[in-house]
């Protein structure tokens, strides 16, 4: 794995150097040999025309991941990252022989590079499911996605419960 910032400079596996306000910073992923890059999270804009790419606009303190999975030759990784820990499951409904996820807070599985990966949301009791980054919900069911795996790919998936706020005015 390497990680370069602007021209030239390679990362370890952290890096954090300071930068001048509102400096954009380029961040390019690179993938070893038996790995592949699997996108990034955190506050950074993606480059439609080259996945390995992001940039951040250093405006405020930001952290930047980047994550690169094991795979074989023909497959690719899907990562899979929830927020809304114990209030619902994530799962790969996709029939065999392609590879099978069953998230727990985060997951990472392999699939054949053709496979299209279909997910299904199911919340918790007295959770609800709040919606997908990163693959195309079902139309007639919105709980369930679709992502190609032509590329290794990042989802990203939330689940919510009420919340209900209190606010005392007066001294009584």
């Amino acid at each position: 794995m390497e990680l370069t910032i602007g021209p030239g400079l390679n990362c370890g596996p952290t890096y954090t150097p300071s930068y001048n306000f509102n400096t954009a910073v380029l961040l390019t992923a690179k993938e070893a040999p038996g790995s592949a890059f699997a996108g990034w999270v955190g506050v950074c804009t993606v480059n439609p025309a080259n996945l390995r790419q992001c940039t951040a606009t250093m405006n405020v303190t930001k952290t930047v991941q980047t994550r690169f999975n094991t795979t074989t030759p023909g497959t690719t990784a899907l990562s899979v990252y929830k927020t809304g820990a114990e209030l619902g499951t994530v799962v790969s409904t996709a029939p065999p022989p392609v590879g099978k996820v069953n998230c727990g807070l985060t997951c990472v599985a392999n699939f054949p590079a053709t496979a299209t990966v279909a997910l299904t949301a199911t919340a918790t009791a007295g959770s609800s499911f709040a919606g997908w980054i990163g693959c195309t919900p079902v139309a007639t069911n919105p709980r369930q996605c679709t992502v190609p795996m032509n590329i290794a790919r990042i989802v990203k998936t939330a689940f919510t419960r009420p919340v209900l706020t209190v606010v005392k005015i007066g001294s009584g």
